[in-house]
């Protein structure tokens, strides 16, 4: 962006929040003006609540979300630990930056990213990421009904354009819409700066004066093309003698290849020369083939020749076959031939036309067989009514006797007609054969019956039951009276024995409910101290040897009787346990989280160690960097540093020899670049050496001299290096400043001066100038590094048995808080013996209830039998199963008899009607429905709906309840 715009029309942080991410359920932040500041004490959220919303919103990057550095801290445990409403969990992390436009409008931009994790497999199982100009709680919500919204749900919301899954793209967008970055390697850069700068222990490493290191480590990688030119410019005689030894390398393998590939293409071309022969022998078999085919193909063609010609005789001979049947058609015999077949079928046809005169004639006698047959059934069907007359008038006069009116009906004449059969004989032809001769055959004859006499003896027996039907009919009123009373004191009584069994299921009901509500409370009981053994047991092995909490910290262990007692208030025993619980399990977490970050320190820290040993190992001395503020490019062919160039004198003690490197390397001397003209480059930023005048008196000459090096083979000359060295003045013991006002110099006992400045300093020995003092500085560091890596080495080994014993005890309290007796098997053994004792009151009521209303209808019914007894008595009916007896015989409900019609049989056979409607027996007094079985009362026309009849039953007037005038054989309703 341009520097010089408006301020306010930057992008800055406006708002934040978090959904159900964490300890977080909907929480929202305000960051207007771009900055925010968190309060708390250590462990309350400070730097979660920063990883969750910087920079994760704005690179998407969910494995590089901790202060600390990459993978310590895990999106999934966030998620999932302490997490138990369900198997799923969506969560929401998200900020708004706004910007005022030119035109003093406001722009807004959201960014975010939502995560979907599994409890079953314990893991992130989706992530997305959006990028919208829409506001969240303003245009869009990111809960709905207390839950969060789907990925699909968030795509109807803000667009399907809006929605990101690849953090690839999700980065690059952000890239341009946020800070108008396309392509390269800045925003990465931008992105690295802002997790360095974000730690929580910045203020720390700034007091403890750790700035400039901190502000190296913000500072982006260095460009891989400055590294290589770099690479390239440090290129010296032991690379060259690597390239070589490489090279010989190189060309040992290549002999060894030579010799191998020789072998393999006399193989190859073996294998060749093999496969062209085998051509060659395939060649010559498919010419042979080839030539047999032709051979065989001129055979075919004579063959074929020879069919044509077989052919043509063939058709010859069938032309002349064709000839010799046109003479032969036209003879006069072949005419005689053709008369003979119409005479044929003249006989044939004859013969047809008898054939079927003897079918009918069969078909005719087989009619009037079963027409006998229709007669005889029809008499038997008259005997039959003619018997179950004689059998229906004893009933009636037995009926009639107990009602004392015995001689109000004779025996009627017998009604049974004759049913002897008749047989005849008659000789008659049976076939169309020429020789056929007529056969004997019997014919049945149909039996002949008196239709007169028997309707005259039908008559006179009407007669007689009209004259029994006026002599009832004067006793019917009374008699019905009595039946009406003996069946309604059937009914009662019927209802009576089913209140009595009703109640006796009652009273069985509510034993059975009182045995099962004993049954639950004593499995109730069974349960709670199942449950409450459990949770003793649970907290006397379960939870871990290593880490027991003291038994204050938890909640008291649940008594038998409380829980028995209510059981829904121990509902929440589990929740009770994990919430005392969860600070010592935060802090085991914590232990695990801070144990992994050592590792990693640990890890980080032998990986360098390990790498600059192996550098040191490869190299020829300790590299030694360039000046601080030094940006030019410092090529080893165009000069090289200063103590390469020189080498220490004769006489030099070693402690002179430590105190003057000490001065240069203090003063800059030591490192600064020697051109080989011994001026200065005009590009860049470094410290050269330019020789001057030589000084008056002792200098740099008297204690150095030039030196040759390998890294540095004669690129600065020596008369150079001489003149350079003559040229710095060489402190005294006793002076305080070189010669000159201003000058610059150096002592070989570390002091040094440069004008107005001053110094001194000092080490253990020279480690710079001269090869052997390089060579030696170079085992020294590989010693101390290989005494590092030792340390790191077994201190790592220490961080990660630490882990994993911190480890174990994090999944030792996850198993001890999972296996945490469940209370749903008390609960619902509660529920259920609720439910079971309330059944059982209500069973026990209804059984007291049923129980009076029997013994009351039981009183009334026995009152009202002693009445209907007396009555039968006074009209002299001996008992109440007379009167069912005499009004199922008068009525005809005695058995299911029909009634006769008017008009007499027919002579033609035929049957007389029967009345359509017959009724089943009804019970009586002394024989009442069994419990349970009798009829409902069904609505009908005549008796209304609350008529006790049984359904189906369609009365039939019996002849004494109609006038004297109206048929006693006809039906009525």
């Amino acid at each position: 962006m341009d520097s010089k715009a408006d301020p306010r029309g930057r992008w800055r942080l406006h708002r934040g929040g978090v959904v159900n991410i964490w300890q977080y359920r909907d929480e929202e932040f305000d960051l207007s003006g771009g900055r925010v500041i968190f309060k708390g004490t250590n462990g309350s959220g400070k730097s979660r609540t920063l990883e969750l919303l910087l920079p994760l919103c704005l690179d998407g990057d969910l494995r590089n979300m901790g202060c600390k550095g990459f993978d310590t801290v895990s999106m999934s445990r966030l998620m999932l630990d302490d997490y138990s409403e369900g198997t799923v969990r969506l969560g929401y992390a998200w900020v708004e930056l706004r910007r005022v436009l030119a035109d003093g409008s406001e722009d807004f931009c959201t960014a975010g990213i939502g995560v979907k994790a599994s409890a079953s497999s314990r893991q992130i199982s989706d992530s997305w990421r959006f990028v919208t100009p829409l506001r969240v709680n303003k245009d869009f919500a990111l809960m709905e009904q207390d839950r969060p919204i789907t990925a699909s749900r968030l795509r109807e919301h803000i667009g399907e354009n809006a929605v990101v899954g690849a953090q690839e793209a999700f980065r690059q967008r952000i890239a341009e819409v946020v800070y108008g970055i396309t392509g390269g390697n800045r925003y990465t850069d931008l992105l690295h700066l802002q997790r360095t700068l974000r730690n929580p222990d910045i203020g720390l490493k700034v007091l403890q004066g750790q700035l400039e290191q901190l502000l190296s480590d913000a500072l982006p990688p260095v460009d891989p093309d400055v590294i290589a030119r770099t690479a390239t410019g440090l290129d010296n005689l032991e690379g060259v003698r690597r390239n070589v030894a490489r090279l010989r390398q190189a060309d040992a393998a290549l002999q060894e290849f030579l010799a191998g590939y020789r072998d393999y293409a006399r193989g190859v071309l073996t294998d060749r020369a093999a496969r062209l022969e085998k051509a060659e022998k395939e060649l010559r078999r498919t010419r042979g083939a080839k030539e047999k085919r032709t051979k065989e193909r001129d055979g075919a063609g004579a063959d074929h020749r020879r069919a044509k010609r077989a052919r043509g005789a063939v058709i010859e001979r069938l032309e002349q076959a064709q000839t010799d049947l046109d003479a032969l058609k036209a003879s006069p015999a072949y005419s005689a031939l053709g008369d003979l077949e119409d005479k044929e079928a003249t006989v044939a046809s004859r013969r047809l036309h008898v054939e079927a005169a003897l079918r009918t004639a069969a078909d005719l006698r087989a009619a009037e067989e079963q027409s006998v047959s229709a007669i005889e059934r029809a008499a038997a069907l008259a005997a039959r009514l003619g018997e179950t007359t004689a059998a229906s008038a004893a009933e009636a006069r037995e009926a009639l006797s107990a009602v004392g009116l015995r001689s109000a009906l004779d025996a009627p004449p017998s009604l049974v007609p004759g049913l002897d059969r008749r047989e005849s004989a008659a000789h008659v032809l049976l076939s169309a054969e020429p020789d056929a001769r007529p056969e004997e055959l019997r014919r049945v004859s149909a039996p002949a019956i008196d239709v007169t006499a028997l309707q005259r003896t039908a008559e006179e027996a009407a007669e007689s039951v009209h004259a029994a039907a006026q002599a009832a009919g004067e006793r019917a009123p009374l008699l019905n009276g009595l039946h009406a009373e003996a069946e309604r004191l059937a009914e009662a009584g019927g209802d009576v024995e089913r209140l009595g069994e009703r109640a006796a299921q009652a009273a069985e009901d509510a034993a059975d409910a009182e045995q099962r509500a004993r049954e639950s409370r004593d499995r109730l009981a069974g349960l709670v101290r199942q449950w409450a053994g459990a949770v003793r047991d649970w907290r006397d092995e379960a939870l871990p040897q290593d880490d027991r909490p003291d038994p204050s910290e938890l909640p008291p262990v649940p008594d038998f009787d409380d829980v028995l007692a209510a059981p829904d208030s121990f509902r929440e025993a589990h929740r009770e346990a994990r919430s005392a619980l969860k600070p010592r399990m935060r802090d085991v977490q914590h232990a695990v989280i801070a144990t992994e970050q050592r590792l990693a320190e640990a890890t980080d820290e032998r990986a360098r160690i390990d790498s600059e040993l192996s550098r040191l190992r490869e190299s020829a001395e300790v590299g030694l960097r360039a000046p601080a503020l030094s940006t030019a490019v410092r090529d080893s062919g165009a000069g090289a540093p200063f103590f390469r160039l020189v080498d220490f004198g004769p006489g030099l003690s070693d402690a002179e020899r430590a105190g003057l490197e000490a001065a240069l390397r203090a003063s800059g001397l030591l490192n600064a670049w020697v051109r080989p003209d011994g001026g200065i480059d005009t590009e860049g930023d470094d410290t050269w050496a330019v020789p001057r005048a030589p000084v008056d008196g002792p200098s740099l000459a008297d204690v150095l001299a030039p030196g040759h090096d390998d890294e540095a083979p004669d690129v600065v000359a020596p008369d150079v290096v001489g003149a350079l060295l003559r040229s710095v003045p060489l402190l005294g013991d006793g002076d305080a400043a070189g010669p000159g006002s201003g000058a610059f110099a150096v002592g070989c006992d570390g002091r040094w001066n440069a004008g107005p400045l001053h110094g001194r300093h000092s080490k253990d020995r020279a480690e710079r100038i001269g090869a052997g003092a390089r060579e030696q500085a170079r085992r020294g560091r590989i010693g101390e590094l290989e005494q590092a890596l030792a340390e790191v080495a077994g201190r790592e080994t220490g961080v990660r048995e630490s882990l994993e014993a911190a480890q174990a005890l994090e999944q030792a309290w996850n198993l001890c808080l999972d296996s945490f007796p469940d209370i749903s098997e008390v609960l619902s053994g509660h529920a259920e013996d609720r439910a079971r004792r309330s059944a059982a009151q209500r069973a026990a009521a209804e059984a007291e209830a049923a129980e009076a209303a029997h013994a009351r209808a039981r009183a009334r019914l026995g009152s009202e039998r002693a009445g209907h007894r007396r009555s039968c008595g006074e009209l002299g009916v001996a008992d109440s199963g007379s009167v069912h007896a005499f009004g199922n015989s008068a009525t005809g409900r005695g058995r299911q008899r029909p009634h006769w019609s008017a008009s007499p049989p027919s002579s033609t056979g035929t049957t007389p009607r029967r009345c359509a409607r017959s009724r089943p027996p009804r019970p009586t007094t002394s024989a009442p429905w069994p419990a349970g079985r009798r009829p409902r009362p069904t609505p009908n026309r005549r008796t209304g709906p609350t008529s006790r009849r049984t359904p189906g039953w369609r009365r039939c007037a019996p002849p004494w309840a109609g006038t004297p005038k109206r048929s006693a054989s006809r039906c009525a309703r």
